[in-house]
């Protein structure tokens, strides 16, 4: 069972390289205010260490246009993660490459069901996270799996070595998407937890 893993949130290389050497499918740099948040030229350094094989993912909160298409410019991210309300107009979206992130709530469903209408993509790139993206705090896991199969869905949001084999399970997700859960200090990664990280999902994977 394949199990794609997105870290976001790299500050310093060591992590950075232990997340590659790992096998992590992409990585995120956080451009927007955040314990974890880097700037462009930072980030520009880090991605130039990512090989080609690793998707790199620009992550900002809710940006104009303006900086969009400069992010896309400066740093050429494989993708940009942008909060599903500040998405720019549909006829821009097609000219940047982009992951909307979902906040779980009530209306998330609605919310999720809308977008996809909107991109005409039969499966659309979507992250769902927690009620509270970045704090660590878990989605209704059962609400999300809704989302599965009609769409490509990350799921983030409390995801660590110790419970991804059950959310995996139970949302069925295309990814799984994580911050604090390899971090010993927030903001700070921690190898050690990301090699302990990849090391449960290849055992998921039915690959120890």
């Amino acid at each position: 069972m394949r199990v794609r893993v997105k870290i976001c949130g790299f500050t310093e290389p060591d992590a950075l390289r232990a997340a590659i050497e790992a096998g992590v499918d992409a990585v995120g740099f956080v451009l927007d205010s955040s314990p974890r948040q880097i700037t462009m030229d930072q980030a520009a350094q880090m991605i130039a260490r990512v090989p080609s094989d690793v998707d790199t993912v620009a992550v900002v909160g809710q940006p104009d246009l303006d900086t969009l298409f400069e992010i896309r410019e400066r740093l050429a991210p494989r993708w940009i993660q942008i909060m599903a309300d500040a998405l720019p107009p549909v006829g821009d979206r097609t000219r940047l490459r982009l992951i909307p992130a979902f906040e779980d709530g009530p209306d998330l469903l609605d919310l999720v069901d809308t977008y996809r209408t909107e991109s005409g993509a039969s499966q659309p790139l979507i992250l769902v996270d927690g009620p509270r993206p970045g704090s660590g705090q878990q989605a209704v896991w059962d609400r999300v799996a809704a989302l599965s199969g009609r769409n490509r869905l990350m799921l983030a949001g409390g995801i660590r070595a110790e419970n991804v084999a059950e959310a995996v399970a139970r949302v069925r997700p295309y990814a799984v998407d994580l911050s604090s859960g390899v971090e010993r200090v927030r903001g700070q990664k921690d190898p050690d937890l990301i090699r302990a990280f990849m090391a449960a999902v290849r055992t998921l994977e039915g690959d120890p």
